[in-house]
């Protein structure tokens, strides 16, 4: 008889999470319900490698503990990102998280929108080396790679929500936002 492994299964799922909306929680749900893993740990993007302006950290720590604390003790929002400092790149987190724990078994959890970009990242193959890919699929993102996992999560619109809170249109970010998160934008003035 074999004795079960004892390596902790880890999702990583990063993103800048600006702001973290109802497709970030749908894609948490499918990893709890349909992947093998001890833990998703959710990782917003300190300094953005592609230069995109973001709200504060700490802001969007804080939207990203509140859409995620529906899962309870198996989600895990992290801020290693801000403890690395300077620009965020995946392969320094993994790195990190593998120099504090070999025996780690890392997923690193990538929706199919990033596939065509993924050559691009630092470390691309080293990276691919080391972690397990699972990749979600995106709504216009069709692909034939045997990567892909799961139904299509509904896309969602960072940019779209963003605009919408720009303007006070509150209204049209409901049901795309978690209502906790929508309530600390707007008890924060977060957008406008």
């Amino acid at each position: 008889m074999t004795k079960p492994s004892t390596r902790k299964r880890i999702a990583l799922f990063g993103g800048s999470f600006n702001p973290p909306h109802i497709s970030h929680v749908l894609d948490v749900a499918f990893l709890l319900a349909c992947v093998e893993l001890d833990e998703v740990r959710v990782v917003p993007t300190f300094d953005h490698a592609f230069g995109k302006a973001l709200e504060p950290f700490e802001h969007r720590m804080e939207m990203v503990r509140r859409a995620m604390a529906c899962f309870g003790a198996r989600v895990v929002v992290d801020d290693l990102e801000r403890r690395l400092g300077g620009e965020s790149r995946t392969i320094r987190l993994v790195d990190r998280l593998l120099a504090e724990d070999p025996e780690r078994q890392l997923v690193l959890v990538i929706g199919s929108d990033l596939l065509q970009e993924l050559e691009r990242w630092m470390e691309s193959k080293r990276l691919l080396s080391i972690v397990e890919l699972c990749v979600l699929r995106r709504t216009g993102f069709p692909s034939d790679d045997p990567r892909l996992m799961g139904p299509e999560i509904p896309e969602v619109s960072s940019t779209e929500l963003r605009g919408k809170l720009e303007v006070g249109d509150f209204d049209g970010c409901r049901g795309l936002l978690p209502r906790e998160v929508l309530e600390y934008i707007r008890a924060h003035g977060l957008y406008a």
